[in-house]
């Protein structure tokens, strides 16, 4: 575990074999540092772990890593290549912020940042802001924090299958684009990749609109279909609920939220004040503490199963959380089932 640098005034480090973690901040603000080697011992770098390098110029990322944290190399200035594995599995938000002069793979009107074996891994940015469209070419693994962030002239953008993540903000202000496809290996799509998107499109069902493929319309809820909606049922195979999708949806009074669903963003029922009842997943594993704390007149949260085992929620005192059997229970508690679809209190 390498816990941090031995002084902020280093110039070179050969991180020793066998390290396998190298920790949060753990070069950070190393403005001397203009060299590291990585052993392929080393699967994880944590946040910020060289954030602040202004003099690092290149760095070459082993085999071994998985996981890069959030900021890892943010402002490092002098940067100008990246080595990025095929093994990397997950890599935080906003990584090469501030990295002004870091240069990759040109193709097709984006940058791509990768490795001898696969020069698409990552997106970095768009070639220019004036690009109308965009093919992410296949291999592409990740869609970078700000990729396409104001080419307003972007109408629509066509995502391979080899994509498992989309970054935060990543066509943020894109107000010219109408369509784009979430494939179904999207794994993690993070907050508001499509924030000032006005024009964007994509297919209406039972009280919202989704983003999705062929095979699947329905991957991404990306907001309620009219702010005057009274109910909702989230559509089976939708994966991911955008931040702020119902906010101000004043007349929402239930909704549903099916198993499938693994992600809900911050900020989702802002301004809900008539919402009274909602089911929910308990096959969660990102949501906002406070999803349920801003409607006022929530009385009944009914989770999808005997036990909730996801994010910790905040709910307002007035607000009583049920649990599903199927049977009528034995034992003292909160439980409801379904009659005749609807959820309904033992």
């Amino acid at each position: 575990y390498l816990l941090q640098a031995e002084s902020k005034s280093i110039a070179s480090c050969n991180v020793q074999s066998g390290c396998r973690f190298i920790a949060s901040d753990a070069f950070s603000a190393c403005r001397s540092l203009t060299s590291v080697s990585i052993p392929n011992t080393v699967t994880f770098i944590g946040d910020y772990a060289f954030a602040g390098c202004s003099s690092l110029k290149s760095i070459s990322i082993p085999d071994s890593v998985t996981t890069i944290g959030i900021l890892a190399f943010n402002y490092c200035a002098s940067l100008t290549s990246v080595s990025i594995p095929n093994s990397l599995a997950c890599i935080g938000h906003s990584t090469f912020s501030g990295c002004d002069l870091l240069t990759g793979t040109t193709y097709n009107g984006a940058v791509y940042l990768g490795n001898e074996n696969n020069e698409f891994l990552y997106l970095l940015k768009a070639e220019s802001d004036s690009i109308t469209s965009c093919s992410v070419q296949n291999g592409c693994k990740f869609i970078g924090s700000k990729a396409f962030d104001k080419c307003r002239f972007l109408a629509s953008v066509s995502l391979p299958d080899s994509v498992i993540s989309i970054g935060d903000y990543a066509f943020s202000s894109c107000s010219s684009l109408k369509t784009i496809n979430i494939p179904s290996s999207v794994a993690h799509i993070d907050e508001s990749p499509f924030s000032g998107c006005d024009s964007l499109t994509g297919t209406s069902y039972n009280g919202a609109v989704y983003l999705g493929n062929e095979g699947n319309r329905f991957v991404y809820l990306l907001r309620a279909e009219s702010k005057s909606i009274t109910s909702c049922s989230v559509q089976n195979g939708c994966k991911f609920i955008a931040t702020g999708a119902f906010a101000n949806c004043s007349s929402l009074k239930s909704i549903t939220i099916p198993d499938s669903v693994a992600s809900i963003g911050e900020n989702v029922f802002n301004d809900c004040h008539s919402l009274q009842f909602a089911v929910l997943p308990d096959t969660l594993t990102e949501a906002d503490s406070n999803l349920f704390y801003s409607p006022q007149r929530l009385s009944s949260v009914f989770v999808n199963g005997s036990s909730y085992n996801g994010p910790r929620l905040s709910f307002r005192q007035n607000t009583t959380v049920y649990f599903y059997s199927k049977q009528q229970p034995t034992s003292d508690g909160n439980y409801w089932h379904c009659v005749n679809g609807v959820p309904t209190i033992w």
